[in-house]
């Protein structure tokens, strides 16, 4: 018996060693992105933790780390033991590894980057919120995270449903999927959503550095200025007035956005409107010239054109567009919240849906680029490193067009495109043009299939006002109509202009009555609208369709005269990609390449082969035999 006592203590004193551990790291700003970082992490055992870190990776030999810090502010929150490490003093633009020492053990190696101090470096933003309930869609939106290796996520609030300290465990364990597969780690920059029950919840979980929650940091020297605004405060008063003097003293910033929890006119009929928020906030953001601001809490999808409040003649509900001086709103959420129907759009919404996703944001000097990115596939996408973080990983499944926001002007990247293609059968002809007003007319709208699988649609304009703006939308029984294209006219136009689109996506809908409706606006008002008659999109129109059977397989020929690159894609009926393989400096010959689809559903894609810059092929593809 005497000589076991010690081996039990040894076995107990291992156990002890085993189980002790750090653990729900996270990465923060209190101040200056460039020269600062705060570690956060769980002290789930041990004591008298420390952070050692250093522009070289030491792995676990904590004694060759450059530097250390001890932490500087500890909470007690939400089941969890939050310890804050505040780094000063650090590079621009760098990557610094650390590890965490307690008494008991050492975690393992992780990473982060702090934010460059030159404008002329670009940047990768992701913007989103509402990650509560459906914890698969939270864990992929995380993933993507970790593949696409942003500067920094802005997240919008409602992190989870209750706000007790099991979701929270759940949800910061869940958050390491942001953590990329070499230890890199994303800040986060928090927002409080109505499910926060109180701004101490995103104080003593992320160590913002207001206690009101609302907050605001410069990137990249002079690029760009992000405001954290908080809705569940009053938006008047301090708050206002502080937004007020911060915007006023940032003129000098090259490009301001906010981010804040409750969208200001919904975009689901579940939800009601914010006018305080308008009136405090969206006032403000027009006179300081504040281009973006990313909203949630809705669970639906939406962008617009720029807006700016307004009560004159083509406002609604309190907004006029204005390309020139107006701020664009993205949002509203859904980061795995329940999705809500997009049932509320407004005449100056430019996209609306209800899926999993958020935004992904690249800021330069030349621009905000905003693109919406789908988050359900996140496991066939992908990984950037940091060579290529300003380009999307293959198979992103990114959803229509991005907004290009322009320094100070608002710009839209609308350029539709155009088809030369003659038109080659289904001709329906509108019985009648519209007349609008003296200075507007439109007229001859058609709506034809192509051989090579387009939808061309052309009108006649004739006798446009300089300013005069055109949506062409596409319209489906029991789904409306949505935009396809916009044009506006920037001076009078000579009589009888045609002009044609070309809709590449229309055959893949299944659906035989589809039609197109052309709205005019002058400036901002509808004037007039007239619609074709339907087409009558039916397989047995197309004889260039491949259908795979129930295998899922589809094998796809063509020639190389020379050497080329070699893009092979498809695509579903709202343009977005599905799968995509590339083929680099290819000898010339013949090729037959297998596609494996079975990661697909059960329809109809579009099936796109392009050599250079040039599309060989393209097909209507039944998966499955998909057939009406």
């Amino acid at each position: 018996m005497g000589c076991r006592l010690p081996l039990l203590l040894l076995f107990a004193s291992v156990s002890a060693l085993l189980s002790a551990e750090t653990d729900r790291y996270r990465v923060m700003w209190r101040d200056n992105p460039a020269t600062t970082m705060v570690i956060g992490w769980n002290q789930a055992s041990g004591s008298a933790p420390s952070v050692y870190y250093d522009t070289q990776d030491h792995g676990s030999n904590t004694s060759a780390y450059r530097l250390s810090a001890r932490p500087a502010h500890q909470t007690s929150a939400k089941g969890m033991q939050n310890y804050f490490a505040r780094l000063t003093g650090l590079t621009p633009n760098t990557v610094y590894y650390f590890v965490i020492r307690d008494s008991e053990s050492t975690s393992r190696t992780l990473s982060f980057k702090t934010a460059p101090a030159d404008p002329n470096t670009p940047m990768s933003i992701i913007a989103g919120g509402d990650s509560r309930n459906n914890r698969k869609g939270r864990l992929n939106a995380n993933i993507l995270v970790s593949k696409l290796r942003p500067d920094f996520v802005l997240f919008g609030g409602d992190m989870t449903g209750g706000d007790t300290a099991a979701e929270w465990r759940d949800w910061m364990l869940d958050w390491q999927r942001t953590i990329a597969s070499d230890g890199r780690m994303t800040p986060i920059v928090a927002t409080r959503g109505n499910h926060e029950k109180s701004n101490r919840t995103i104080i003593d979980l992320f160590d913002v550095p207001s206690d009101n929650v609302y907050y605001a940091l410069t990137f990249g020297g002079d690029l760009l200025r992000v405001y954290t605004l908080n809705s569940l405060i009053a938006p008047g008063g301090d708050q206002q007035q502080w937004l007020a003097r911060d915007l006023k003293a940032n003129q000098h910033v090259q490009f301001r956005m906010a981010q804040y929890h409750f969208p200001m006119r919904p975009h689901t009929a579940r939800k009601k409107e914010n006018n305080a928020q308008m009136v405090s906030w969206a006032t403000l953001f027009h006179k300081y010239e504040l281009q973006l601001a990313v909203e949630s809490d809705a669970h639906v999808v939406k962008t617009t054109y720029p807006i700016r409040p307004s009560n004159d003649a083509g406002s609604h509900e309190g907004f006029i567009r204005d390309d020139e001086s107006g701020t664009v709103y993205v949002g509203e959420g859904c980061w795995g919240a329940p999705l809500r129907r997009n049932d509320d759009d407004k005449p100056w919404t430019r996209h609306s849906g209800s899926f999993n996703q958020f935004k992904w944001i690249k800021a330069s000097s030349d621009g905000l680029m905003v693109y919406t990115i789908k988050t359900d596939n996140a496991e066939q996408v992908g990984t950037s490193n940091d060579l290529d973080r300003m380009s999307l990983p293959a198979d992103t499944d990114f959803w229509m067009e991005p907004i290009h926001i322009k320094k100070k002007s608002l710009a839209q990247r609308t350029t539709p495109q155009r088809a030369s293609v003659p038109v080659h059968r289904v001709s329906n002809r509108v019985g009648a043009t519209t007349p609008t007003r003296d200075y507007l007319y439109f007229g001859g709208l058609r709506a034809s299939a192509e051989a090579d699988l387009n939808v061309s649609v052309e009108w006649h304009l004739r006798h446009a006002a300089a300013g005069a703006r055109y949506q062409l939308r596409r319209c489906t029984p029991g789904n409306g109509c949505s935009a396809i294209a916009e044009f506006t006219t920037a001076e009078a136009t000579s009589p009888d202009q045609l002009l044609k689109v070309a809709d590449p996506y229309a055959i893949l809908l299944a659906q035989p009555d589809v039609s197109y409706e052309l709205a005019a606006f002058y400036p901002h008002t509808l004037s007039s609208r007239v619609r074709s008659q339907p087409l009558g999109l039916h397989d047995d129109i197309f004889a260039n369709r491949i259908e795979t059977g129930t295998s899922k397989i589809a094998k796809v020929q063509y020639r190389l005269n020379k050497a080329s690159q070699v893009f092979i894609q498809l695509h579903d009926a709202y343009g977005n990609s599905v799968y995509k393989s590339e083929y680099h400096n290819q000898p010339a010959g013949n090729y037959l390449k297998t596609l494996n689809l079975q990661h697909l559903e059960r329809g109809r894609y579009l099936l796109t082969i392009r050599i250079g810059q040039s599309i060989q092929m393209r097909r209507l593809l039944l998966l499955d035999s998909a057939m009406r």
